[in-house]
C-alpha cells in the first residue's frame, strides 16, 4: 500500500477544482455560442481535432511508432481551426473580405 502525506489532499483539491473550472467555463462557452450564433463548423472541427489527439496519444503509448500515424486525421481539422480564428479574428476587426464580382455588392459610402 502507497502511504500519502496530509499535503496530498491539496493536490486532489487542485485536480477536483480544475475540473469543476473546465465544466464553469464550457458551460459559458456553450451559452456564448448560442447568443452570437458561433459557426458550428469550428466546433466540429475541434471535436474532430481532439479525438485525433486521443487516437495519436494511444498510438503514442504503445511503443510503435507506426501507430502514431493513425491520429493523421486531425492535421485538416487543425488547419481549419486556425482558418476560422483567423477569419473570425478578422470579422471581429470590420474586415468584410474581398469583393470578387458579383460574389460580394460594392458598398457605397454615405
Amino acid at each position: 500500500m502507497v502511504a500519502f502525506s496530509r499535503e496530498y489532499g491539496y493536490v486532489v483539491l487542485t485536480g477536483a477544482a480544475g475540473v469543476m473550472m473546465v465544466a464553469h467555463l464550457g458551460g459559458k462557452v456553450f451559452k456564448a455560442r448560442e447568443k452570437y450564433n458561433v459557426q458550428r463548423l469550428a466546433s466540429g472541427l475541434g471535436v474532430v481535432w481532439i479525438i485525433s489527439r486521443e487516437v495519436y496519444a494511444h498510438g503514442y503509448s504503445t511503443g510503435d511508432p507506426e501507430k502514431r500515424k493513425w491520429g493523421f486525421f486531425g492535421i485538416p481539422a487543425f488547419l481549419g481551426l486556425m482558418l476560422t480564428s483567423a477569419l473570425s479574428g478578422l470579422h471581429l476587426l470590420g474586415w468584410t473580405g474581398p469583393r470578387f464580382g458579383s460574389f460580394r455588392p460594392a458598398v457605397t459610402p454615405n
